[in-house]
């Protein structure tokens, strides 16, 4: 079987040369109907070895290699209107079979009707910090929506209102009728503050969800070096025949320190179900976030009836490479609710106890060239009483990516 990527790579450049003449002075003028065309992508191959790979599932230790190819074709037809297209092969294991999909292709269009900006298509979308949705990178495929986005200005806020559908088997735990659309606004109120506020609906006939997050998120600079977030949101619908009513709360800190050195203390929350057997369903679930960066690299817990309390320390020891530690402390937000594993969220039996573990994160990411990243490291779980199986779990990766 051709490799799909390998066809575009040759299409794109044989578009690329056959709409471009050198003129006497040497400059490369096209008479397409484009202003300009660029080619770029990426290839990042990944190895993990987790023992056991599930620590409160009681499985055996695994080994992962994947691969994830991309090509980016971007276009600009004038200077209000442009696109994007992405598309992707990936690995999911060795031996495993490919797997080709357009991971985004939209229009984007600028200064609509005044100073609106529409995007239409298929595309990654990121609000806030990323803990309700976020492109969620680190895995092989991940969050894309198809749909329309339209975006403005007013004074100091910025605002975009979407309607999408997201891509089912891309990242997010969607099922075939997954709508979801909402607004999302920033206002900076001063280079010191910025406030965001949001209304999401997520709905989906087929599993039985019809849920509303709204809330905000507000950071800042308390004062030099000092950075702090702080993010409420709740949730209210019907998940399943049951009446949502859920919370969660994240506050999150930093202070740089002289010599490139960061501190960071983290303290959040998500509610679980604890009144279980009633007409209500009181666990929090963000709608396409980010638990990896958030509650601990491992992926063991999902930000769902749970409490994290974070410290963690960062070392920018020269432009090209950063050092990274973060310890986890994990607990239970009822001990009427299940421990909920990541990602997917879904729920496994505990022991009595709230305590779900500890995990200990060490990793370095650096530049071995102007294209060339690494990143690599670990992370220890050690598991509590509150986990059944009590098996604890060593996770070490290396991470390669090109970037062209």
């Amino acid at each position: 079987m051709k490799s799909t990527l390998g066809i575009l790579f040759l299409a794109c450049f044989a578009v690329a040369g056959s709409a471009q003449q050198e003129t006497r002075e040497g400059v490369l003028e096209t008479d397409s109907v484009l202003d300009s065309l660029t080619l770029g992508g990426e290839l990042r191959l990944r190895a993990e070895v987790r023992d056991p790979s599930g620590p409160v599932t009681g499985r055996q230790s695994s080994r992962t290699n994947t691969l994830r190819a991309r090509v980016n074709i971007g276009f600009q037809v004038d200077e209000y209107l442009g696109g994007y297209f992405q598309f992707q092969e990936s690995v999911a294991g060795t031996g495993t079979p490919a797997n080709d999909v357009v991971h985004q292709a939209f229009l984007l269009a600028e200064q609509v009707l005044g100073d609106y900006t529409v995007q239409l298509g298929r595309y990654e979308m990121l609000f806030g910090d990323g803990r309700l949705v976020s492109p969620n990178d680190w895995f092989l495929l991940n969050n894309a929506f198809d749909g329309g986005t339209v975006a403005g200005d007013w004074e100091n806020l910025r605002w975009q209102a979407f309607y999408t559908q997201a891509v089912v088997g891309q990242g997010g735990f969607a099922g075939a009728n997954t709508d979801f659309h909402g607004i999302y606004g920033t206002w900076e109120v001063s280079p010191f503050l910025n406030i965001d506020t949001y209304i999401l609906r997520r709905n989906d006939s087929s599993l039985g969800i019809d849920e509303l997050t709204f809330g905000g998120r507000l950071d800042g600079e308390a004062y030099d070096n000092l950075f702090w977030s702080l993010e409420a949101a709740w949730q209210d619908g019907e998940r399943g025949g049951l009446d949502v009513r859920a919370q969660a709360v994240a506050l999150e800190a930093w202070y740089g320190l002289d010599g490139g050195h960061f501190l960071g203390l983290e303290w959040n929350l998500a509610t679980g179900d604890d009144t279980p057997g009633d007409r209500e369903d009181e666990a929090f679930a963000a709608p396409f976030g980010d638990s990896h960066r958030f509650n601990g690299l491992a992926d063991v817990v999902a930000w769902t009836n749970l409490v994290d309390l974070a410290v963690r320390y960062r070392l920018e020891w020269s432009e090209r490479w950063n050092f990274h530690t973060d310890l986890h402390f994990f607990q239970r937000e009822t001990s009427l609710d299940t421990i909920y594993v990541g990602p997917g969220g879904a729920g496994i039996r505990p022991a009595r106890s709230d305590d779900i573990g500890g995990e200990l994160d060490v990793y370095l990411v650096g530049d071995l060239s102007e294209n060339l990243f690494l990143t690599f490291g670990g992370a220890f779980f050690s598991a509590g009483n509150g986990v059944r199986n009590s098996d604890d779990q060593y996770w070490l990766f290396t991470q390669l990516g090109l970037k062209f």
